[in-house]
This record gives structure tokens, sequence and C-alpha cells, in this order.
């Protein structure tokens, strides 16, 4: 995109600084050559914490907007970074686009598949400008070396793949109730269904949400499908079947506590479960990874470790560190 090593300093704007758009701002800073000029969020007590805290990391105060089409309007961006809920992601990147701007957009890249399409459409008329969405995953070494693993032939045909992320979910209370008086909800709703405001349904909370994040798998779980059609080179699925339900948390969020899903991809089959509710698991050590069994081994994968268990031969299981800064590296690879 541009090369660290380019002797200018590029100005950045933050559509989204609640939380993991402050987290990539942070990592473009860190990558460095870049200022956060304008910031964006519908709370304004956001705005004026994430002001506070990037004029201490930078020296400068960036400008402070609640739309984010008053922040596209800002003479002399050259990228945004995107940290909302995904029902604003289309919207906001196909403006950004048109204003000339290059992108980092926070997965899930969006909705719904249409609002995906016309993403990807909108991208193919802008060749000249670069986007890249919040797939870290991507950076990992673990997988990296997984892959390469794998592609030496040393596990054999890989005949399945599961994925999994189970964890006890974060829930708080759930009664609609009027917004904080800093939150603008209409705004922030946005594009997506008017609903209650509840702090369930709110910041941080609306991954859960079927409005507005739908749920575990596409929040954190879509980090490793991303990963394993990544190490595998996985093409689409021929077919998605799934099946779930709410059956302890009901109350709470309005997306599946506990779900599997099978992905029918041409190499072989995927399969993702998750349970949200805080099971006894037998091993906690792989409730978050990817199982790859191949006919010769097989192989556990998480962001920054990897264990290769040879058929037959449980002893003789290999472990691996391979730690790295996924957000910093992912965001780093944009800047270049």
């Amino acid at each position: 995109a541009y090369g660290l090593a380019e002797n200018r300093t590029l100005k950045m704007g933050v559509i989204g600084v609640g939380w993991y758009g402050m987290v990539d701002a942070k990592a473009a800073l860190k990558a460095g050559g870049v200022e956060a000029v304008a910031i964006c969020d519908v709370d304004s007590e956001h705005l004026e914490k994430n002001a506070a805290e990037l004029e201490k990391l930078q020296g400068t105060r960036p400008k402070k907007f609640k739309r984010s089409q008053d922040l596209l309007d800002e003479k002399g961006l050259d990228f945004v970074v995107i940290g909302t809920p995904p029902q604003w992601h289309a919207l906001m990147l196909i403006a950004a686009l048109e204003k000339g701007l290059d992108v980092y957009c926070e997965k899930p890249l969006s909705y719904d598949v249409r609002e995906g399409s016309a993403m990807v459409e909108a991208v193919g008329k802008h060749p000249e400008r670069v986007v890249q969405i919040g797939f870290q995953r991507r950076r990992s070494k673990a997988f990296a070396e997984v892959k390469e693993f794998i592609d030496s032939g040393e596990a054999g045909r890989i005949v399945q793949v599961d994925a999994q992320i189970h964890y006890q979910a974060r829930t708080v209370d759930a009664t609609p109730q009027d917004p904080p008086a800093s939150l603008d909800w209409d705004l922030w709703c946005g594009p997506g269904p008017k609903i209650p405001y509840s702090p369930q349904v709110g910041h941080f909370n609306w991954r859960l949400e079927h409005t507005s994040g739908h749920g575990h798998l596409v929040d954190w779980g879509i980090h490793l499908i991303d990963g394993t059609r990544m190490v595998l080179g996985l093409g689409m699925p021929r077919r998605v079947i799934a099946a779930g339900g709410l059956y302890q948390l009901a109350d709470k969020i309005t997306t599946p506590d506990t779900l599997a899903v099978h992905f029918e991809f041409d190499r072989c089959p995927v399969v993702w479960r998750h349970r949200l509710w805080g099971a006894q698991e037998l091993d906690p050590d792989v409730n978050n990874g990817i199982f790859f069994f191949g006919e010769k081994a097989t192989v556990f994968s998480s962001d920054r470790k990897w264990v290769v268990i040879p058929k037959g031969k449980p002893d003789d299981r290999e472990e691996h560190e391979a730690k790295s800064d996924l957000g910093l590296d992912h965001m780093t690879a944009f800047l270049e």
C-alpha cells in the first residue's frame, strides 16, 4: 500500500473507537509512520476518552466526529479503520472507497451475503485502493507452520477438520432500558433494525445479538474457519448444514449458545462446534483451536502453538511454540 519506509506520515481516520477500533488504531501507531487525525463514534464518552488517549500516544489530538460521513469528508485522510458493529460495514466501506481512501475493516466483513457482494463489487470498481479485513490469524506463525507441515505430506491426506471455541460467554443486564445519555442509540442501530436498548445488546455485547453480530461463529469462530481455509487452500463450501439453539442462555442472548456446523468443501469436511455456557471441558487446552485429522497424523493448532500426534504413536507427540503479535503484524502488512 504505502511502504513503511516512505518519508511521510500517513493520516488515519478511525470509525468506531469503543474497543477494537482503538486496538487497531494503536497497532497502526505502533507500526509507525501513522497519525490518527480523526475519530468517529456515536458515543460521546468514547470520543472524549479515546481522543485523550491518542493525544498521549502521538502528541496531537484527533478531531472528533459523531457521523462517519463527516469524518470521511475530512481533507487529507489516507486511510480509515472501520471498527463498528457489522451492520454499518458495507455503507462505510463503500463510502470510503468513493472518497478515494484505503480501508482496514474489521471482521466480519458484512452483516449478510448481499452486503458482502456489494462490498466486493465496490472494491472491484476501485482497483487502485487497498482493502484489508481484520482476519489477524492470517499472520499467525503457528498457522503458517501448520500449513508448511501439512503441505509437506507428513500428516498424510487431511480427511476431516474440526474447529471449535468453547468458553463462558460474558452476559450482562438484558432488561430493556434507556440508553446512556452519551449514546445515540438510533444512530448505533443505523441501517439495522431498531431494537430496544439494553447493556446486553449494546457496546461489546452486540456480538451475540442476531440483529447486529450474528453470534459466536460469525464473530470469533470466523477466525478459525478463515484460518482453516488458508492452511488448506480451500475455496467456498458446496453446502453448509447447521444445527443448534439456545439451551442455557435463552434469557440473555439471541444467537445459539450451542452450535454444530458442517461445511462441505471439495478437499474435506470442516466441522465447527461451540458451547458458550461454561461447560467443564475434558481438556481446556484445546477449547480454542483447529484439529486437522490426517491419515498419518493429527495436528492441533491454536493462535500461538501447534501439536503433532503421529497416528498410532500418541506418546510421540510434538509441541511447537510459534508466538506472534497478530494484530500488529496484520496492520503492518496493510500499511506496507
